[in-house]
């Protein structure tokens, strides 16, 4: 993870991720603006909201999980 959480040449930063199941990732690369990050996992979504950013890290947490309908 980079220290500096400038926007990376592809711009996009890297965030934690608090929260959610013990088999989701942690940190993830996301666009600057992004106020939610949803995760494909284990046949649904996992949702996370930002309630931290800048330096040193940008934070998001866990809110809840959705079922891809099949």
């Amino acid at each position: 993870m980079r220290t500096n959480n400038a926007p990376a040449l592809d711009g996009l930063v890297d965030v934690v991720l608090e929260g959610g199941p013990a088999d989701c990732p942690r940190q993830v690369r996301v666009e600057p603006h992004a106020g939610k990050v949803k995760i494909l996992n284990q046949g649904g979504y996992e949702h996370f909201e930002r309630v931290e950013s800048g330096a040193p890290e940008w934070i998001y947490r866990w809110t809840m999980r959705t079922k891809i309908a099949e």
